[in-house]
């Protein structure tokens, strides 16, 4: 949902030691609110997450330095039939979130979108971009790219333009208003990776004929061209990888493909000279997803046949899930947002197999740590 955390997890992974957390207070179901997808504000001070009002998804927000207050921040165009589909941090001061709608024009029927920013007392709620376009395919709707957490004024959005089917690539400045085009859409692609230094546009990907393609981008300016990717499958299978979408750091992308039977994390060099590798497997295992953070940095991968099975790539994520599953006793635990400065992590832990489990908040502290409950995980 929301983001910026892909420095701190390289730093965090070598300057964090982590002590066994106090045991969490007790906190009963009429107390906790229910919650998905919940996102640390960039300076840790606020949880935003979404919960259900009247059979509506809404943004609420948990002050963490105030006693967990919770208060609404956003339920935008409930008499328009706007639904929220993404909220996210621009900064620790402004949220972005996409909506749609649907209406009826001319006997065809077109979806509506509108970016709404928000701080996060709910104030100062406006309207920054909008459209409409016939049909009702969600793949054509605005979407981030990249949150550029370095920028804290703009982000990096993927929108299909009039006659176009496939999505171009722009920078928008929430405060000034400026969309600016980086990349013009090209077939197949309709998902990219960005590299983690300057967020430029590295990586492209797309279905052809039932196969999936990738692309790197290479040139500058006005110069840049889509160079095809011969080596996305591995010596040893059938299928192409499947690319994670996570910000790239050097010359490798990470992607889940087949490894002797089972989902496997690969690392794909851009440059097509070495075959695919795989860097980390687990036997019997199906069903791989990315483990990511509220932002899309990716931390590893997740699997559906054992949820307690996931494969991290941050030795500091990894860390304390392990030490949230032992400190509860839960069946598994996976880290979902984190934060460097305060050293906060958001943890899912779950318990008994019809628990539908809940986040904790992690705190690193200079001299301990603390494991906090924040809500109950909401379907």
């Amino acid at each position: 949902m929301i983001g910026h955390r892909l420095w701190a997890l390289l730093l965090l992974s070598t300057t964090v030691t982590l002590s066994t957390a106090a045991p969490p207070s007790a906190g009963s179901a009429s107390t906790l609110p229910r919650m998905s997808d919940p996102a640390l504000s960039p300076d840790g001070r606020y949880v935003a997450f979404f919960a259900q009002q009247g059979g509506r998804r809404v943004l609420e927000l948990l002050d963490l330095e105030r006693d967990d207050d919770v208060s609404p921040v956003l339920d935008h165009g409930k008499d328009e039939g706007y639904s929220v589909d993404w909220c996210g941090w621009v900064n620790s001061e402004r949220l972005l979130c996409g909506y749609h709608a649907s209406a009826r024009k001319d006997g065809a029927i077109q979806d509506l979108t509108r970016l709404v920013a928000v701080n996060p007392d709910g104030s100062d709620s406006k309207v920054v971009l909008q459209g409409a376009r016939a049909g009702g395919d969600e793949r054509t709707r605005p979407r981030v790219l990249d949150w550029m957490p370095r920028d804290l004024k703009a982000v990096k959005l993927l929108l299909v333009e009039d006659g176009e089917e496939y999505p171009s690539v722009f920078k928008f400045d929430l405060y000034s208003g400026k969309l600016e085009r980086e990349v013009k859409a090209q077939a197949p692609i309709r998902h990219f990776a960005t590299e983690i230094a300057d967020y430029d546009l590295r990586f492209g990907w797309g279905i052809v004929d039932g196969e999936l393609q990738g692309f790197v981008l290479e040139g500058r300016r006005q110069k840049k061209r889509w160079r095809r990717l011969q080596r996305l499958r591995p010596a040893s299978g059938p299928e192409a990888l499947a690319p994670l979408p996570n910000r790239l750091l050097g010359n490798h992308l990470h992607a889940i493909g087949k490894y002797e039977g089972s989902d496997a994390m690969w690392l794909v060099d851009l440059d097509d000279a070495e075959d695919p590798r795989v860097i980390a497997a687990r036997e019997h295992a199906d069903g791989a997803s990315p483990l990511l953070t509220a932002d899309g940095t990716l931390l590893g991968i997740t699997y559906r046949s054992d949820p307690s099975a996931a494969i991290y790539i941050d030795a500091s994520a990894q860390h304390v899930a392990e030490r949230v599953v032992e400190q509860l006793a839960a069946r598994e635990a996976r880290v979902v947002d984190c934060v460097l400065n305060p050293h906060r992590f958001i943890v899912f832990a779950r318990g008994k197999d019809a628990d539908t489990g809940r986040y904790y908040l992690y705190d690193v502290r200079a001299d301990d740590t603390e494991l906090r409950e924040l809500g109950i995980a909401s379907p």
